[in-house]
C-alpha cells in the first residue's frame, strides 16, 4: 500500500520534491468518529496531548511520548476509507523543514466517516510553525490521485455580500491594490456607496459569485493559500457576491469550491499570483471632509512622528485616525487636502507610469450645484524605489478643468 501511495503520488510530485523514509512519521492511533471539520492540532506536553484529545472527544489514552524529541500532531480528515493510515513524507524545495504528509486509508476498508489519526512527529520538524501541510484521500478516489488538503486554518474577514449590477463573472477575482479595487467596486457594485476598506498590505480582496452562502474556510498550507466555498447549484444563475479579505502571502492564491452534499471532495476554480505589497501604489486609503482650505496641502508621512504631527494639522477626521494605520518600516502615508471649491466628493484615484516615475493622479468633479468644500485624502503607499509624483485634477467644463502636479516624493 505505502509503495503504491509513494509510486501515485511522485507522478504528482514537482521536479523539486524529494521522498523521505515514511518511518519519520509514526501513527500512534487511528479512528474514526463523529464528523468535524478538517484541521488539525499539535501537542509538546502531556497536560496539551489531555486537553487536545478531550476537546476533540477522542476517547484514547494519552501516549506515552517524549516530548523533547517528539510532537504529537491529531489530524482530523472527514469522510474516507478506514483502516490503518498509510503514510507518505514529502520535503518540499530547498528547505528540509517544509513538509507535505499525505495520509491514505485502506482501499479494502469501508468507508467511515469522522476519521482521525494521531501521529509521532519528530520535534526537528518545528510543525508549531505552520510549515507542515497534511493531505488525505477521500472516498471513491483513487489513492494519489484525489486529495484534500487539512490546513492549519487562519484569519478570514468576509466584508460582505452586494449585488452585482451587472451579472458577475463566473470565476472569482482578486484585487491586490486599493486602485483596481475601487474601479471594480464602481463598475460592477454599488456606485453610491463606499467599497469595503481593505489595507493591502497585509490582506488582498478575492469576491467569488454566490447563489448562496452555506459555508467557507481558509486553509493556508506552505506552499499556496486556498480559500474554499461551497459550491452553489448549477441550475441558478449567479446574482450575488461574496468579498472576502485573506491574509496576504507572496505566492500563489487558490479559490476551491466544494459540493454542499459531499465535503470531502474539492476542485480549483481559480489560481491567481499575489505579488508582494510593493507592487501596488496605493495600498489603503481614507477620504473625508475637513475644515475649508485655501491652499491644497500635500505632505508625506515616514516616521510615527511625522504621522501625528500630520494628523494633528488636518484635523478633523484625519486626526482620529491611529497610530497603527501605517507600520512605516515598509510603508508610508500621504496625505492631500484640496484647496477648497465646489467639487463633488469623493476622489477618483488613478496610477501609471511617466520617465521611470510613479504618477498618482487624484481626481475631483467640479459641480456647479454643490458647496463650496475641501476634501481629503489619506494614502498608504508602499516604500518604492521610484520617485512618486502627485496630481491633483479637477474635471468638468473645459474652461474650468485644472491639473497641477502638487509634489515629487524622492523613492526609498
Amino acid at each position: 500500500m505505502l509503495a503504491l501511495l509513494g509510486a501515485a503520488a511522485a507522478a504528482q510530485a514537482p521536479a523539486t520534491a524529494r521522498l523521505h523514509e515514511p518511518e519519520r512519521v509514526t501513527v500512534l492511533a487511528h479512528g474514526a468518529g463523529e464528523p468535524m471539520a478538517d484541521r488539525w492540532a499539535l501537542a509538546r506536553s502531556d497536560a496539551e496531548c489531555r486537553n487536545m484529545l478531550a476537546s476533540w472527544r477522542v476517547a484514547i489514552e494519552p501516549p506515552k511520548v517524549d516530548y523533547s524529541a517528539s510532537t504529537l500532531v491529531l489530524v482530523s480528515h472527514g469522510r474516507g476509507r478506514g483502516g490503518e493510515p498509510a503514510v507518505s513524507l514529502w520535503s518540499w524545495g530547498d528547505d528540509a523543514s517544509t513538509q507535505l504528509v499525505r495520509l491514505a486509508g485502506d482501499r479494502a476498508a469501508p468507508v467511515l466517516q469522522g476519521r482521525w489519526a494521531v501521529l509521532l512527529l519528530p520535534a526537528s520538524f518545528q510543525p508549531w510553525r505552520g510549515n507542515i501541510r497534511f493531505e488525505t484521500d477521500v472516498a471513491d478516489g483513487k489513492v494519489g490521485e484525489v486529495w484534500r488538503s487539512v490546513c492549519t486554518p487562519c484569519q478570514l474577514r468576509w466584508l460582505g455580500k452586494f449585488s452585482s449590477a451587472r451579472a458577475p463573472d463566473a470565476v472569482a477575482r482578486c484585487f491586490q491594490d486599493q486602485v483596481s479595487w475601487q474601479a471594480f467596486w464602481h463598475l460592477d457594485a454599488d456606485p453610491a456607496k463606499p467599497p469595503p476598506e481593505c489595507d493591502f498590505a497585509t490582506h488582498v480582496l478575492v469576491v467569488t459569485p454566490i447563489r448562496r452562502q452555506s459555508g467557507t474556510g481558509l486553509l493556508r498550507g506552505p506552499f499556496r493559500t486556498a480559500l474554499r466555498v461551497v459550491e452553489p447549484a448549477p441550475d441558478e444563475p449567479p446574482h450575488d457576491a461574496l468579498v472576502f479579505a485573506v491574509p496576504r502571502r507572496t505566492g500563489e492564491l487558490v479559490v476551491e469550491t466544494t459540493p454542499a452534499d459531499d465535503a470531502t471532495r474539492h476542485r480549483i476554480v481559480a489560481r491567481f499570483v499575489v505579488a508582494d505589497p510593493s507592487s501596488a501604489v496605493v495600498l489603503r486609503r481614507f477620504e473625508c471632509d475637513v475644515e475649508p482650505r485655501e491652499q491644497t496641502v500635500c505632505e508625506r508621512a515616514a516616521t510615527q512622528m511625522q504621522w501625528q504631527a500630520l494628523r494633528r494639522k488636518v484635523g478633523g477626521a484625519v486626526a482620529a485616525l491611529t497610530n497603527d494605520w501605517c507600520d512605516f518600516s515598509l510603508d508610508t502615508v500621504v496625505v492631500v487636502v484640496a484647496a477648497a471649491a465646489a467639487v463633488r466628493p469623493d476622489f477618483g484615484i488613478a496610477v501609471g507610469e511617466e520617465e521611470g516615475v510613479d504618477v498618482l493622479t487624484l481626481t475631483q468633479e467640479l459641480a456647479s450645484d454643490a458647496e463650496a468644500r475641501s476634501f481629503a485624502a489619506v494614502l498608504k503607499v508602499p516604500r518604492r524605489k521610484p520617485q512618486l509624483a502627485v496630481v491633483l485634477r479637477r474635471a468638468g467644463p473645459p474652461e474650468a478643468e485644472s491639473e497641477a502636479t502638487l509634489q515629487v516624493f524622492p523613492g526609498h
